[in-house]
């Protein structure tokens, strides 16, 4: 599972985050997508959250990075 639109600021968040994560550890991907508008700005545009130019993308960029090398390592396909 990608635990994805996590308000980091959220305690409530932070918590079902840490729940699940203690719960399913084996089935949980350890980077999360926070809730960033710059993945809705990606998504409308067609194009990859690292090709936006704005300072507010480089942490969804950063994330989304981390998922797409987790999935690659966990499949054993990089």
């Amino acid at each position: 599972m990608i635990p994805s639109k996590v308000d980091g600021r959220n305690p409530r968040h932070a918590r079902h985050l840490a729940e699940l994560m203690d719960a399913y550890p084996e089935l949980i991907m350890p980077t999360p997508i926070g809730y960033r508008s710059s993945i809705a700005d990606g998504l409308a545009t067609q194009s990859p959250v690292w090709a936006i130019k704005r300072t507010s993308a480089r942490p969804a960029a950063r994330e989304v990075r981390a998922m797409a090398e987790y999935i690659q390592n966990k499949m054993e396909i990089a």
